[in-house]
Formats: structure tokens, sequence, C-alpha cells
């Protein structure tokens, strides 16, 4: 066959085979081949014949070359990117959630929120922990999307980022007030030591919790040492020091804000960090769903073109 197409037309073997490929790529798009160029008894339509396949398939070919004509290597970067973001805000999402659980499964910490009151902590923490869940899941929407170029996965990556940046500077913010010194947390926390300490003279439990936290954390008194002077209170044992027998100089306020800054502190750190992550991501993401919108419009003018054939006389 590829010697009497090169007979015919005298064309090289390169031409040939050329010829023959864009035959076979037309065929996809036009239907079935007809030798002699005529109207198909059988099916009623018309089959081009192989000039025609030879001019129709060359076109194909111009078509798909002048349409990914300096988009290839800017897609190719959109793609990997996207890829490679999701993937990151991924791991970090599961690392957001998995530090949430801890947090507040941690005996310690759970033990000292629980006797001093401090409820409203964990509220920041159950908003990171669904921000975590979201953002896992997001990332698992947006590779399938950016992959299959699917504008609908896409899409719908896109509002999900949007809302897991809302959970995560809501929950990131909430933490940093109610978690940090010199937040909402410090005024509070006065107000509670304060309290412990009165109540520690006639409450076995309030004592045995006063004391827990001064020795694990070093302090003595709300703001000092003094507090209990004010309070008309002997200080306690546990306000020294097990090897100088010094009395704390820093009191429980300061020390135990800085105990749960350090945690709170690489919460919301690793959330404020995936929030300008995902600022990028949702850029990244609505280029990417608007160039496989370009592409599906632009495939299916092409195929409509080709589908479409003019009819020739007998």
């Amino acid at each position: 066959m590829l010697k009497s197409v090169v007979d015919y037309k005298g064309l090289d073997i390169l031409g040939g085979l050329l010829s023959l490929t864009t035959q076979r790529l037309s065929t996809a798009y036009i239907g079935p081949v007809n030798s002699r160029g005529r109207k198909s008894e059988r099916d009623n339509e018309f089959t081009p014949s192989h000039n025609h396949f030879n001019v129709v398939g060359n076109k194909f070919f111009q078509d798909i070359l002048k349409m990914g004509k300096g988009r290839g290597l800017t897609d190719n970067c959109i793609v990997f990117t996207l890829i490679l973001v999701n993937v990151l805000c991924g791991i970090l999402g599961a690392l957001i959630f998995a530090l949430s659980i801890w947090m507040r499964l941690e005996n310690e910490v759970r033990d000292w929120v629980q006797e001093l009151g401090m409820y409203q902590y964990w509220n920041g923490l159950y908003i990171l922990m669904a921000a975590g869940i979201i953002i896992v899941l997001i990332s698992f929407c947006g590779c399938c999307g950016t992959i299959a170029g699917s504008p609908a996965l896409l899409g719908t990556s896109a509002v999900l980022i949007l809302l897991a940046v809302i959970l995560e500077l809501a929950g990131g913010i909430y933490i940093l007030v109610n978690g940090t010194e010199a937040s909402k947390l410090t005024p509070y926390l006065e107000k509670t030591f304060n309290k412990l300490i009165l109540d520690s003279n006639y409450n076995p439990r309030v004592n045995l919790a006063l004391q827990a936290i001064q020795e694990k954390v070093g302090c003595c008194g709300s703001v000092n040492y003094q507090d209990y002077d004010r309070a008309r209170l002997p200080i306690s044992d546990y306000c020294r020091d097990a090897l100088t027998g010094n009395v704390y100089q820093d009191g429980c306020v300061k020390k135990f804000s800085n105990f749960i800054e350090q945690r709170t502190g690489w919460i919301a750190g690793i959330a404020l960090f995936i929030v300008a992550l995902q600022i990028i991501l949702v850029v990244l993401t609505f280029m990417r769903c608007r160039e496989a919108q370009s592409d599906d419009g632009d495939l299916g003018r092409k195929k409509q073109r080709y589908d479409t054939v003019p009819v020739r006389g007998n």
C-alpha cells in the first residue's frame, strides 16, 4: 500500500508515511474510507478520497500545533506547581490535625486547662482540626483536577481552598488571642491564679493542682511570690527550687503563658503558612481551570470542524 501511494503521488518514503498517518488520524474524525471518494450506498454518507485525507490531515496537524504554540511550557509549569503545592498543603494539613489532636489529648495540658477553666482554648483547636481535614480533601481534589484537567474538580478545589483559608485564619487568630502571652489569656490567668491561691488554703484539690503547676512550670504565685504575702498565706514549698531552695521569681501567669505559647505557636504558625501557600494555590487553580476550559472549547471546535465534510458530486 505504501509503495502504491509513493508511486501514485511521486512522494518520497517519508511523505508516504505522513500521508498514511494523516489518513488514519483523519478517519477517526470523519469516518470510514470509500476508495472512490463518493457517497456510500450503505450509509448514504460521503466518504472522502485519498487526496481529501491528505488535505484534512495536514490541516489537522497545523491546527494542533497552532493551538499548543506558546502554551505548552506554561501549562506544564502550572500543572507541576499545582501538584507540588497541593501535596505540600496536604502534608501540612495532616500535621495540623495531628498536632491539634495531640494538644487536645495531652494529659498535662488537658489537666491544667480543666483546673484553670480555660475551655475556650479548645475552641481554637477544634477549628484547626476541621481545617486540617478540609486541607487534606482539598489537596486530593486539587491533584485529581490538575492531572485530569477537569474544570469541575478544579472549581470545587478552589471553593474549598477559600473555605479552608477562612477556617485557618479564624482558628489561628483565635488560638493566638487565647493561648499566648500578652493576650486575653494573661488577665484571665491572673484572676484565676489569685483565686487558686486563696482557695488552696481550705480546698485540698485546688491546693494539689496549684502545687503541681508551680512545681512543673517553675513559678510562684500569680504575678510573683508576693501574691502569697498579699493573701496572708505562707509561701508554698513547691514555690522553691528543689536544688537551691530559693523561691521562684517568676509568677505562674508568665510561665504558664510561655508553656502554652510554645505549643500554640507551632500550630498557629503552620496554619498561617498554609494560608500563604493557598493564596498562591487559588491563583494557580483558577489559571489551570481557565486553561482547561479553553482547551475543551478548542478541541470541541476542532472536532466539529473535521466532522463537517462538504459533499462532492458523483
